[in-house]
């Protein structure tokens, strides 16, 4: 990784930049004998053509690992059986009375009870549903890479791809993952 920016440059800390460097300009006539000088903010340059490749490649093998992990996950448990229950309960209310024992907000269970309401509770639906969490946090990053700082997750995007954490528990039907969707979108 410390390879990785060292050849792309990406910033680490948006708090943490360097002095802005200056460079000359090239005479525009014989008779100034002070060239102009113009400065240029180091992290205001687009990206290059290899920080895209690298961009997009680490996303690609993330999005890889995210539906293999989603196909070979097995069948739901417990935990998250009792989400699938709680979004299937006959009313809105309903939901909201059950809730005590829940752990992620209300949001969640009405997410799930939408998603639930498009596609079915099958186990390979719900699946679907971590996996499109997955998903959403990797354009999440691009997004917040873009607005942040104009550059590309190439230091989040890999993060979160070795993250054997983010694999199991964040693509699980609990609202591990789509908290962190929410976390990168407010931070952008």
């Amino acid at each position: 990784i410390f390879l990785v920016l060292m050849l792309t440059e990406t910033p680490i800390c948006g708090d943490l930049k360097p002095a802005m460097l200056v460079h000359p300009m090239p005479r525009l006539d014989n008779t100034s004998s002070v060239a102009a000088e113009r400065t240029v903010d180091r992290w205001s340059r687009l990206p290059t053509l290899s920080e895209w490749i690298v961009a997009i490649l680490t996303s690609f093998v993330t999005l890889f690992l995210l539906v293999v992990h989603g196909v070979h996950a097995g069948a739901l448990w417990r935990d998250e059986c009792a989400v699938v229950h709680l979004a299937q309960m006959p009313s809105f209310s309903d939901i909201a009375h059950n809730f005590q024992h829940e752990a992620f907000p209300l949001l969640f269970p009405a997410t799930v009870r939408s998603f639930i309401a498009l596609f079915g509770a099958s186990d390979l639906a719900l699946r679907c549903f971590g996996i499109a969490v997955g998903v959403a946090l990797i354009a999440a990053l691009w997004l917040a890479a873009r607005v942040v700082h104009g550059g590309l997750p190439l230091v989040s995007a890999t993060l979160l791809g070795l993250n054997g954490t983010f694999l199991v528990w964040g693509t699980s039907l609990r609202g591990y993952g789509l908290g962190c969707v929410l976390i990168v979108l407010a931070f952008a």
